[in-house]
Parts: C-alpha cells; sequence; structure tokens
C-alpha cells in the first residue's frame, strides 16, 4: 500500500507525539480513502510519510485496531476491511442519534452554531462545480461536527470523534461508487438549516434522519428508509 498524498503536513512542527501524529495520519488521510480499502497498511511507507519511526505507526495501529478502524492479521499486518452494509446503518445510525440530540439540545439552550454551519454550507455551494470530493467531504464533516460540538457535551464529542473516519469514508464512496450528488447533500444540508435556524426541534430532527436516510439508501440500496437509519431505534431520539 502506498501513503496517499493530501491534506496531512509533515513538515509543520508539532510537540504531539509520533504516535499521535501517525494515528491522526492513517484516521485522516488512510482510512478515508475509498482505494485504500481492502488492503494491507504498509508500516514504512506510513512512517516515512509521517517522519517517524515504525513503532510510532505500530501504536498508532494497536489503537485504531482497539477502535475497531483496521484488523491486525498476524504475520500480514493491519487491513483495512470494506465496511458492510449492516456496519454502514450501524454508523449512521449512531450518527442520527448523536445528532438529533445535539440538535435539541442547541435549540432549547440557544446554541445552534448558525454562522458555522452557514459557512460550511456556502463552502460546500462553492465546491459543487469542480471541487474535488475529498475536499467536499471534508466540509460536509464539519457541518455535522459543529452541531455536535455546540452541544457541550465532552463524551458525545468523543463518540462522534470516532464515527469521523467512517463518516469520511462512506461520504467519498457514496460519491465515486454510488454517484451520491453533491447537489442533493447540500439541498439537504439547507434543510437542516432551516429547521435548526426556526427553532423547530422535531423539523430538524426530521431532516437529520431524512438526510442520514438518503445517504443509506444510496449505500445499501434500501428502498425503505424504515428498513435502515429513516427513523431512530425504538425508545431513542424522541
Amino acid at each position: 500500500m502506498r501513503a496517499p498524498p493530501g491534506g496531512y503536513n509533515t513538515n509543520m512542527p508539532s510537540p504531539r507525539s509520533g504516535r499521535e501524529r501517525a494515528y491522526e495520519y492513517l484516521r485522516t488521510s488512510v482510512l478515508t480513502d475509498p482505494g485504500l480499502v481492502g488492503t494491507f497498511i504498509n508500516e514504512q511507507d506510513i512512517a516515512a510519510a509521517v517522519g517517524v519511526s515504525r513503532t510510532p505507526v505500530r501504536e498508532a495501529l494497536l489503537r485504531l485496531a482497539a477502535e475497531d478502524l483496521v484488523q491486525l492479521q498476524p504475520n500480514r499486518g493491519a487491513f483495512i476491511a470494506p465496511v458492510s452494509i449492516e456496519q454502514t446503518r450501524q454508523i449512521l445510525q449512531a450518527r442520527g442519534v448523536i445528532e438529533t440530540w445535539a440538535a435539541r439540545h442547541c435549540i432549547a439552550a440557544g446554541t445552534v452554531p448558525l454562522a458555522e454551519m452557514g459557512a460550511r454550507l456556502r463552502e460546500q455551494e462553492e465546491l459543487l462545480l469542480d471541487g474535488p470530493d475529498d475536499e467536499f467531504a471534508r466540509v460536509d464533516s464539519e457541518f455535522h461536527v459543529l452541531l455536535v460540538r455546540a452541544a457541550g457535551n465532552p463524551l458525545l464529542d468523543r463518540m462522534y470523534d470516532a464515527l469521523h473516519a467512517r463518516h469520511v469514508l462512506l461520504g467519498l464512496i457514496a460519491a465515486r461508487r454510488h454517484g451520491l450528488q453533491h447537489a442533493s447533500v447540500v439541498h439537504e444540508h439547507h434543510t437542516v438549516v432551516a429547521a435548526l435556524r426556526s427553532g423547530d426541534a422535531d423539523a430538524a430532527e426530521q431532516a437529520i434522519w431524512a438526510h442520514l436516510a438518503q445517504t443509506e439508501r444510496v449505500l445499501t440500496g434500501a428502498s425503505s428508509p424504515a428498513a435502515g437509519v429513516g427513523r431512530p431505534p425504538a425508545g431513542v431520539g424522541g
């Protein structure tokens, strides 16, 4: 596996440890690349890309394995397994539970980050014409993260962060392999922002679940949102 180029700047000085730098690089530049799904990670390539020895890379891979983001196979190394249909639904369901709770909390507390979310939405609109998929996916992720961060729950922040790599990966797979149209995503984001601006928590929750259900349909071919993430699990989110 060749370490991908991209948004990780290895020339910037950082007080972070080599393990932390390797972990961040793997999460943001390797595990979010659809072209690397189904391959083994080359530790030497990663070490060279980050500018560390192989030991911090191995430590980072152990952490990623504990988070179920890679599979460690004896005598072969770390494998980037494809995301199954069931895992896709679970990831989107988890996102929906966190995001809809955050929406309700922010509306009640008056902390909805409308200006920041609107700025990300404008960035996405600018990327509609010829913006690269990976940049669109990055801004898409930031759009959702802003809402969760504004709710002010550090535990949920960490849980949501754990979904980040797969969030970006699924977005890129949806765009590159399944033809998810960026314009549809922007339209759905406008609906979410409009509901948040109105202060209607029920409408915001509905808009978020509808957005995630559409992503599920694209990724899994599900014909009915009721079969997957179109509604929260029983007893949750209502």
